[in-house]
């Protein structure tokens, strides 16, 4: 068994550290722009307004050319996706993650 404990700095960067273990695991190879769009919009839940794309922007200190372009990526990976006009991502985190106040990773691994 492997237990791993953490404690990260703000919300985005845990939930940032547990969907890049969650893609690891899956396969999925993404670059870490795409990592952090898929971030902010599973925390955030999209950045189709002007203040969640602005937010971003800051955060991350991207443009926004560089964000459409990873947005379309994410798209045609299936990792995100569009209801009622919003995009969205298509990753579902338990509702812990989206506590202002989660911060921390306790994560045991088991072998059989």
């Amino acid at each position: 068994m492997i237990k791993i404990e953490k404690h990260y700095e703000d919300q985005l960067e845990c939930v940032e550290r547990v969907l890049s273990a969650i893609l690891v695991l899956s396969g999925e190879k993404l670059a870490q722009k795409e990592i952090e769009l898929l971030t902010y919009l599973t925390v955030k839940g999209t950045i189709s307004n002007v203040t969640g794309r602005n937010e971003f922007l800051k955060i991350y200190n991207t443009t926004e050319n560089t964000m459409n372009n990873v947005l379309g990526t994410l798209k045609k990976k299936g990792l995100v996706h569009k209801v009622s006009g919003k995009v969205i991502s298509k990753i579902n985190l338990p509702e812990v993650f989206f506590k202002e106040s989660t911060r921390s990773i306790k994560l045991g691994i088991y072998a059989e």
